[in-house]
């Protein structure tokens, strides 16, 4: 008994199929520009108090942290 061979689906690319999906999408990604802005203007204080309110300071690597916000300015 052979086995029958079967062709992968294809891949469907996602595409917004309205006005709303399209509204969604800008909004999504205009948010994530706007977060990411925030962030680089950040000071070292405020981005230690923003760890500090989620309840993750312990998991913030000092070292690491400071080279990354000194490459930026």
């Amino acid at each position: 008994m052979e086995k029958e061979e079967v062709e992968p689906e294809q891949e469907k690319k996602w595409r917004p199929s309205s006005a709303a999906d399209r509204a969604a999408g800008q909004a999504f990604l205009q948010a994530a520009v706007a977060n990411a802005l925030q962030y680089t203007k950040m000071k070292w204080q405020d981005m230690v108090e923003e760890y500090r309110q989620a309840g993750k300071l312990h998991k913030l690597n000092i070292h690491s942290a400071k080279l990354a916000k000194a490459n930026i300015y």
